[in-house]
């Protein structure tokens, strides 16, 4: 007979839920259950559930998703582990956790208001949920790992549940329909609505009826550019406030109207606009420079190197663009990045370039460890959105690179 073991903590039942202080056990079944709690708290205006619900997000934002809006850092129940462990190669981040996490997130927008869990929103939909999906919709991956070298993705080891390539189907095959229908619920993240409020939370070219006769539509190529075209037709004039996220990696905002700049109130992370809406052209222009990201020192895998990032775009090295072997590669981050839009790459695609040093390895191919010193070639780094790595053949990626400090 085999033995096996049952660990409360990996479905959630280790203190009730309202006592609950840190996001504990399989990724997935805790964001959904932390969704019902939310639901729960907002229809019976249960303060002491919506606090728990608050104290657990903060839990995962804080301490234990990656910067992909990944979740779930463990591949052995694939679940959550402590603070801070947030291995790059070996993590699960299940692309359903993240569907989880984005739907948490934008219960607790609604429900407070603030447009600060909106920026995870959109950390997790851009990133870790839309790299699921191959860019053609016929592969998936399940796991979201930010580091690979698909030599040593063996089955049977450690690492078999890193795929390094989408899969067409899996066993247990939630994660497919699960995208699919994420994407097809976009709109619930883009718009939300009140009597006489709406808000804009997400900037995606989109038109969309949200009152009778009222329509607003959003033109933008956003965030590879920092432009968004808001245009607003009322049969009759509508009377109410229109709210614009100002994302947190912002560095500024201008908002015009009529070809004017107009002054505008933040309140809980929107821009307020009051007025009487007929016929209008609202241009928000976003400063969203391209910027090296640093992890928390307390995530041990991640200490010495550095992420890149653009509006919510995480980026990372192939080997296509880079060679192989992306640990030997070093990145000097006083040199800053420059942007290249490809209209022929990934169906039109910005990436950015780094200058960096290459470690050069020659090694003998019998010698495993010695006291040589190592030499060192220029290069310069590309990289691409992490949401398309994988859609241009089989190899190595990396996202989080060693800062050249020397």
């Amino acid at each position: 007979m085999i033995a096996i073991l049952f660990l409360p903590e990996y479905s959630q039942c280790h203190k009730p839920v309202r006592e609950q202080d840190t996001a504990e056990g399989h990724s997935v079944r805790a964001m959904y259950m932390y969704c019902a709690m939310a639901d729960i708290a907002e229809e019976y205006n249960d303060t002491d559930l919506l606090e728990a619900c608050k104290r657990l997000w903060k839990n995962v934002v804080e301490k234990r998703m990656y910067i992909t809006g990944g979740i779930g850092s463990s591949g052995p129940y694939e679940r959550f582990t402590v603070d801070y462990d947030l291995p790059n190669a070996t993590n699960y981040s299940e692309s359903c956790a993240s569907i989880g996490l984005a739907l948490f997130g934008r219960r607790m927008a609604q429900i407070t208001g603030e447009a600060h869990y909106m920026d995870i929103v959109e950390k997790a939909l851009y990133n870790t949920v839309l790299a699921g999906i191959a860019m053609d919709g016929k592969s998936f991956f399940y796991v979201n790992p930010l580091e690979v070298w698909p030599e040593n993705c063996i089955d049977h080891s450690s690492m078999d549940h890193v795929k390094p390539v989408r899969q067409k189907w899996f066993g247990c095959a939630c994660c497919p329909p699960n995208i699919a229908r994420t994407l097809a619920s976009l709109g619930e993240y883009l718009y939300f609505k009140g009597e006489k409020e709406l808000y804009i939370n997400l900037f995606v070219s989109s038109k969309v009826t949200v009152f009778e006769g009222f329509t607003i539509q959003q033109v933008t190529r956003y965030p590879f550019e920092n432009e968004v075209i808001v245009k607003i037709r009322a049969e009759e004039v509508y009377e109410g406030m229109i709210g614009i996220r100002i994302p947190d990696y912002t560095k500024d905002t201008k908002i015009f109207m009529g070809g004017k700049e107009v002054n505008f109130q933040v309140e809980k992370g929107y821009a307020r606009l009051e007025g009487q809406w007929k016929e209008e052209e609202i241009r928000i222009v976003f400063d969203i420079p391209a910027r090296f990201m640093r992890a928390n020192p307390l995530v041990r895998a991640n200490v010495g190197k550095v992420a890149v990032q653009k509006g919510p775009l995480v980026y990372c090295l192939e080997q296509i663009d880079n060679g192989e072997n992306l640990s030997a590669l070093f990145v000097d981050t006083k040199e800053g990045l420059k942007e290249e839009y490809r209209e022929e790459l990934l169906n039109g695609t910005l990436m950015l370039h780094a200058k960096g040093k290459r470690m050069i390895e020659d090694w003998e191919e019998e010698t495993l460890y010695s006291d040589r010193t190592y030499h060192w070639e220029e290069v310069d780094l590309t990289f691409v959105p992490y949401c398309y790595w994988g859609n241009r053949g089989y190899g190595e990626m990396m996202v989080w690179v060693k800062e050249l400090v020397f």
